[in-house]
């Protein structure tokens, strides 16, 4: 199988985002400039460089304007690479829970210091 092209929605695909980033911080373009150009919501273009959104279509028309093969800027992933994504993802998922669990407890032993 070249790629794999499934169901919606995509996980964050860290090195794809880095990549594009890196390209568009060297030819000096922001992701809003970018979505100007090719006439699109910034929103989609976020969603597009991430990953989280596929179209063949306009990964070409980003990677045409941005001068860069399309396969370096947008690879395509094998069911096996988007499993291993999605279990970074769930495992960011889960330490963000955790942390943020963690800030409330604090927040609420300061609270309940302060008011003793």
């Amino acid at each position: 199988m070249k790629g794999f092209r499934g169901s919606r929605p995509f996980p964050l695909d860290t090195e794809r985002k880095a990549r594009c980033l890196s390209v568009l911080r060297e030819l000096c373009i922001t992701s809003t400039e970018l979505a100007k150009l090719l006439g699109v919501d910034r929103a989609y273009i976020s969603a597009l460089i991430s990953g989280r959104e596929l179209s063949v279509k306009n990964e070409a028309r980003v990677a045409q304007y941005l001068g860069v093969p399309v396969d370096y800027l947008f690879p395509q992933r094998s069911p096996a690479e988007l499993a291993v994504l999605r279990e970074r993802e769930n495992a960011e998922k889960e330490r963000r829970a955790r942390l943020r669990s963690a800030r409330e407890e604090l927040r609420r032993r300061t609270v309940n210091a302060e008011s003793a």
